[in-house]
């Protein structure tokens, strides 16, 4: 009895799940939308798994060959990718076989067990990438603050240390499910709020600097250090336009999931409510495959160390 209370007051990654496990007895069929959804969604993230899995491996692989980057950047993109192998590794697979669970009639007790490890590896995985994207925007602001002092301050070992902090947060979030749901829903709220909060601030900072240090460049006039300078603005614009992107596309494919869940606690839950949801956790975990395409698009030494790989492993290719 206490572990059914304790399955029903976890919501997080994947609710819907939850929620389709407390409201159904498995005797007879489930609604034709819902038993579709499921399939159509085993299917999505069965190939987005292999796409994320390949994709954030070849990024691994381009990364260690890549030695034009800073350490610190290096590993941070490192990190993330990382988190992004877990969810293509672990948690679509569970997510699809909690799906093909659901929909060939396995017991409530499988399928909540499928639900509650869905959600320790998603938080884990999706909190790693929301706190090193949070870092990577603050990471900016101290390269356009501290100039030629940054690679001094932005040491290997200290952003290592971060990282670390980073996935024993996440760990930590993920194990406090067991202990206090409530607790757990309140440090999952402001967690996001300040990660979104600290990088909207961040960003701010960084492109009111630049157009003051643009608007400095422009009175030095057409000597050796305007042309200088501009080449350091250049490429710092390119690195902030990467980190950027990668922050609006997890933004972009977070928050069809926040809104769904907003009008589930207007509205209420329904069969039809809980497969469109699962469209939303299949956009979530997109996330996760579109990453290595726009460090592929973005950063062009990651780009090319990715074609020599393909062409180094594929025959085709050769």
């Amino acid at each position: 009895m206490e572990n059914s209370t304790t399955s029903q007051d976890i919501s997080t990654v994947a609710p819907t799940l939850k929620d389709w496990c407390d409201s159904q007895s498995y005797q007879g069929q489930p609604p034709t939308f819902i038993t579709v959804s499921s399939v159509i969604n085993a299917v999505i993230n069965s190939v987005l798994a292999v796409a994320t899995i390949i994709g954030n491996i070849l990024i691994l692989m381009s990364l260690k060959r890549t030695s034009r980057l800073h350490a610190a950047s290096k590993a941070l993109f490192c990190s993330l990718a990382v988190s992004d192998l877990g969810v293509g590794l672990f948690v679509q697979p569970l997510f699809v076989g909690s799906l093909v669970s659901g929909k060939e009639g396995a017991t409530p007790e499988m399928c909540h067990l499928f639900v509650i490890i869905i959600n320790v590896a998603g938080v884990i995985s999706v909190g790693v990438s929301l706190q090193i994207l949070t870092v990577i925007s603050v990471d900016r602001v101290l390269a356009i603050r501290l100039k030629m002092r940054y690679k001094a301050v932005a040491t290997l070992f200290r952003t290592r240390l971060v990282l670390v902090a980073c996935w024993f947060f996440s760990t930590v979030h993920a194990v406090m499910i067991f202990v206090s749901p409530t607790l757990f829903s309140l440090f999952q709220i402001l967690g996001i709020i300040m990660c979104v909060g600290l990088s909207t601030v961040s960003y701010i900072i960084i492109f009111s600097t630049l157009r003051r240090l643009q608007s400095q460049v422009q009175n030095y006039g057409p000597g050796e250090e305007a042309s200088q300078n501009a080449f350091n603005i250049k490429r710092y614009k390119k690195s902030v336009s990467t980190a950027l992107w990668v922050y609006a596309s997890l933004l972009a494919c977070y928050l069809p999931f926040m809104l769904a869940g907003a009008v589930q606690m207007i509205v209420g839950l329904s069969a039809t409510f809980i497969g469109v949801q699962w469209f939303t956790v299949s956009l979530i975990y997109m996330n996760s495959a579109l990453n290595p395409i726009l460090y592929c698009w973005k950063i062009q030494e990651v780009r090319e160390s990715v074609k020599e790989i393909i062409k180094q492993y594929c025959c085709c290719c050769k």
